[in-house]
């Protein structure tokens, strides 16, 4: 179970790399296209190439996403259940009451590909777990 903490509480104990890669915010294309969208996000391509590569455009799950990032050389930690701290860089699990949503963690900031508000998932949902992205 997830422990609910704001935007600026999350921000201001999760770490910051000076390394992390620049992330576009992108809005997601499709209902239920999160995680492909997350994926573009992190890794800099076009949602649609997403698409193509998991042959779907709806619904993902952690381990769905996990074998995209391995499969485009980006390491990812089992997705593990959220305690208040965030890693550098994330794809980030917000749970809703009646569904799952897929946020990006980078910069020190969230991208919500739902919606042009960052943080409005955050606000509005439970954080419930995160994948690591190094």
């Amino acid at each position: 179970m997830g422990v609910t903490l704001g935007a600026n509480e999350v921000a201001r104990k999760s770490g910051f790399d000076s390394s992390d890669r620049r992330v576009i915010h992108k809005i997601q294309p499709t209902n239920r296209s999160c995680g492909q969208t997350c994926l573009a996000m992190i890794l800099g391509i076009p949602v649609g190439d997403v698409f193509v590569a998991l042959k779907r455009t709806r619904g993902t799950n952690g381990r769905d996403i996990r074998r995209f990032l391995t499969s485009r050389g980006r390491t990812s930690h089992v997705e593990q259940p959220y305690r208040g701290v965030l890693p550098s860089v994330a794809i980030v699990n917000v749970q809703f009451p009646t569904q799952g949503h897929w946020i990006v963690w980078a910069n020190r900031r969230f991208y919500d590909p739902g919606c042009a508000d960052p943080t409005y998932s955050v606000r509005r949902g439970r954080i419930r777990s995160f994948i690591e992205v190094t």
